[in-house]
């Protein structure tokens, strides 16, 4: 499943084309033979927890089947082969500001004024296409009617910009339901090719220094991205308009 998730990063990311990883969640069975998943009794596939994975760190029926223990994404039994998963990684729309809100939040990123949904649709039309934001939507599908069953859920988004020298992360965030599988991983690799065709030779991105950051700090570090030490981060808040 990581690598699934890993290919669903769009190839054209300035015009937001959708691009979908279709994820079935496989018997028990194999599961059993790999000593379970992630810790717990879950849906793994012949190659183990990391490959075919449907769960979440916390086991089947708890973090990585989804809303009500159901199936890869909510919905469809744990372990129901009739359902498969498709995450899309797209451009933000107005619609999708209440979930990926949530999805922050659960992430603990520090929001504040300029992240309200009204600051957020300012900030698009204003920065001349040098601001986007990127989320990752799941979907059940079900196989067998061959067709979506559910609604489809934000699960994951970032947000990417260009100065006009270089190019910064903010808010990279992933559902804890349905992190460990590649979707951040994805993310990031989105901003990457955006920031190619901005003409941008560097990314950057601020990173807490606490415990709770550390599986994003290995992300990163596994993603070719390097930590700089001899940079201090000074900040001053200076209010909103004034007159001169």
């Amino acid at each position: 499943m990581a690598k699934a998730l890993a290919r669903t990063a769009a190839k054209t990311p300035a015009k937001a084309a959708a691009s979908k990883a279709p994820v079935k969640s496989t018997p028990k069975k194999a599961a059993k033979e790999k000593g379970g998943c992630c810790g717990g009794d879950c849906d793994c596939g012949p190659e183990g927890c990391g490959d075919n994975c449907t769960c979440g760190p916390d086991g089947c029926g708890s973090g990585g089947c989804g809303e009500n223990g159901g199936g890869c994404c909510g919905g469809g039994g744990c372990g129901d082969s009739k359902y498969a998963c498709e995450v899309e990684l797209r451009q933000f729309r107005t619609e999708d500001y209440k979930q990926l809100r949530q999805v922050w939040l659960q992430s603990d990123i520090e929001l504040d004024e300029t992240d309200s949904a009204g600051a957020i649709e300012k900030a698009l039309k204003a920065a001349g296409g040098r601001y986007r934001i990127f989320v990752a939507q799941a979907q059940v599908i079900d196989t067998e009617a061959k067709k979506p069953a559910g609604k489809p859920k934000i699960i994951g988004g970032v947000v990417v910009t260009f100065d006009g020298r270089r190019c910064w992360v903010y808010h990279l965030a992933v559902d804890p339901q349905y992190r460990n599988v590649g979707v951040g991983r994805a993310l990031l690799e989105l901003c990457e090719r955006q920031a190619k065709l901005w003409g941008s030779k560097r990314l950057r991105l601020l990173v807490k220094l606490d415990p709770n950051s550390v599986p994003a700090q290995r992300l990163y570090i596994a993603g070719g991205w390097q930590p700089n030490k001899e940079v201090r981060l000074f900040s001053k808040d200076v209010g909103g308009k004034t007159s001169c």
